[in-house]
């Protein structure tokens, strides 16, 4: 039998990430100067009314946000305590555009996202 998943995707940073022919906006004047994707993936989905909305909430959402504003935290302003205290529940990350490691895993010491890994340094 198949089981059903259910994949929760949110970005981190400006919405619009091309202009015209494909430009890449990200990092250029106006925009944010990365771009960070997340995404949780379930098998169950955990529905519940939101107080003020009659819409449904879902909490994997917010879970994924969470996750991206404490990376994007630790990225932009080097503030590392948000991210460390969910970083071993994170999977993995993968730098697509980075010369050094491709995958942090967090399953041991060296495969821990630290900005000093990071090849080219950020520089913002």
């Amino acid at each position: 039998m198949l089981q059903t998943h259910y994949f929760f995707i949110d970005e981190c940073g400006d919405p619009e990430f091309y202009g015209k022919r494909k430009k890449l906006l990200v990092g250029t004047e106006g925009f944010q100067p990365l771009l960070i994707l997340g995404m949780v993936e379930t098998p169950n989905r955990f529905n519940r009314k939101h107080k003020n909305n009659s819409s449904k909430f879902y909490l994997e959402l917010s879970i994924v946000d969470y996750f991206l504003w404490a990376l994007q935290r630790y990225l932009l302003k080097g503030e590392i305590r948000f991210w460390q205290s969910i970083e071993p529940l994170a999977g993995k990350i993968v730098d697509l555009y980075g010369e050094g490691p491709r995958v942090y895993d967090g399953e041991s010491e060296t495969h821990l996202l630290r900005l000093d890994k990071l090849k080219p340094p950020l520089n913002l």
